[in-house]
């Protein structure tokens, strides 16, 4: 629902006397270590998001500071976004944007058909990535 609910727990903590390491046993309600929410609350911040609700009206709205709504987004970019599917790639287009003081180009790609986006600091990365992709000077 839509009231506010705390959960205050206390975690058992575990020693591994192979290596003599202390941990917390993993909670399987919440979405990763050392965070201080829930799944559902990640989720509820994430459906506000989808609704282009801006980070201060959510934080706002949640009780929590701006830095917590922002964390659970790029989140949730990171692993939505950080390995394009590049199955069906057949043309890329190759804007370079700058060079650098140290003389190092960035190149951006982008391909229209999947519309994911990668960027990469040296034509070497590039080319490792892309390798047996076709040049076209135009999409």
């Amino acid at each position: 629902g839509t009231s506010p609910c705390y959960i205050q727990i206390a975690n058992q903590r575990i020693e591994c006397r192979a290596c003599n390491t202390l941990g917390y046993l993993p909670l399987n309600f919440v979405p990763r270590p050392k965070v201080r929410y829930t799944k559902g609350f990640e989720q509820y911040v994430l459906s506000l998001s989808a609704l282009n609700v801006t980070i201060n009206a959510i934080a706002k709205l949640c009780g929590v500071c701006w830095d917590t709504v922002k964390d659970i987004q790029k989140h949730y970019l990171q692993k939505r976004y950080s390995q394009p599917c590049l199955k069906n790639v057949t043309h890329i287009g190759i804007d370079e944007m700058r060079i650098s003081v140290i003389a190092i180009a960035r190149f951006r790609c982008f391909s229209s058909k999947l519309s994911s986006f990668l960027q990469f600091s040296n034509v070497n990365d590039y080319a490792a990535h892309f390798s047996g992709f076709k040049y076209t000077s135009s999409i």
